[in-house]
C-alpha cells in the first residue's frame, strides 16, 4: 500500500505545472493512458521491498526580477500569469485573523504567499482580508518573509511586521 501511495503521489506531483485542476486531471489521465495504471507493477506482485520511484529534480524557483517585490507591477485578484504571489492586506483597525504560521492573530496588516489565485487565498482568512487587499504581486515565499520583517505597507506606510517576526 505504501508503494502504491508513493507512486500516486509521485505522478500527481509531476502535474504541478498545470494551472487548473481540470488540466491536472487531463494530464494524469493521459499519463495513465500512456504508461498504464500500474507502471511499476505494484498491485500485481508480492514485492517484499518497495520499488524505487524515479527521482525528479525539484523545480527551479521562478524569478520575478531584481527589484524589490513592492516595486513590481500589481497583479489582478485572480492572476494566473505567475505561479506564486504575495498579497498584502491593510486593515483600518486591528483585525483578528487565522494565520497558519502563527495561529489566531489580531493584526493591522497581513502578508501572505500563495500558489492559488491570490484573492481566493486571502478569502480563506475571512472576507475582511480579501476586502482589505492593497497589493497582489508576483513573489516567492522567501520574499514574503522579507516583506514581513523589513518592509512598510504601500497604503499607510506602517511596518508590515507581525506575529513571530
Amino acid at each position: 500500500m505504501a508503494a502504491a501511495t508513493a507512486q500516486y503521489l509521485d505522478r500527481t506531483a509531476r502535474l504541478m505545472n498545470y494551472p487548473t485542476n481540470s488540466e491536472r486531471l487531463a494530464a494524469l489521465i493521459a499519463d495513465v493512458s500512456a504508461n498504464g495504471a500500474d507502471p511499476h507493477r505494484i498491485w500485481d506482485s508480492d514485492i517484499a521491498v518497495l520499488p524505487q520511484l524515479p527521482v525528479r529534480e525539484a523545480p527551479a524557483a521562478e524569478s520575478y526580477g531584481d527589484g524589490p517585490p513592492l516595486s513590481r507591477p500589481r497583479c489582478g485578484n485572480d492572476c494566473r500569469e505567475h505561479a506564486e504571489h504575495i498579497y498584502v492586506a491593510c486593515f483600518d483597525e486591528p483585525t483578528r485573523l487565522h494565520d497558519s504560521d502563527a495561529g489566531d492573530l489580531e493584526v493591522s496588516h497581513y502578508v501572505g504567499w500563495t500558489r492559488q489565485p491570490p484573492a481566493r487565498r486571502a478569502s480563506q482568512h475571512g472576507a475582511v482580508c480579501r476586502e482589505s487587499l492593497v497589493a497582489i504581486i508576483p513573489g516567492t515565499a522567501t520574499e514574503e518573509a522579507h516583506l514581513k520583517m523589513k518592509e512598510r505597507c504601500p497604503k499607510c506606510g506602517e511596518p508590515l511586521r507581525y506575529g513571530r517576526y
